[in-house]
């Protein structure tokens, strides 16, 4: 499991987290765990660059990413979390 900080900060998937996957699963591993995603990436990041499942435009990218791990046969599980005390306080958008 692996906190990569490769996406955009608004946690966009980039061609740098798609081949940085793709060079990870082509070693054979089974699976590749992308810890500590947010399940509230307005009020729950705890690090800077952390990739985004909570928004529909982050679907295709996310496509991308998958379909880079498949493709040698690894499965792509994903940790979901949030922060909440831990949550840093620079890369909270909206502090209600």
């Amino acid at each position: 499991m692996m906190v990569c900080n490769q996406c955009t900060l608004d946690g966009d998937i980039t061609d740098a987290m798609v081949d940085f996957i793709r060079r990870q699963t082509e070693t054979g591993v089974a699976y590749v765990t992308i810890g500590d995603t947010q399940v509230d990436q307005e009020r729950g990041s705890a690090f800077l660059a952390e990739l985004n499942i909570t928004s529909e435009r982050c679907l295709p990218g996310m496509t991308r990413f998958a379909e880079a791990a498949t493709y040698s046969g690894a499965a792509l599980p994903v940790e979901i979390s949030h922060a909440v005390r831990g949550a840093k306080d620079h890369l909270i958008k909206n502090r209600q």
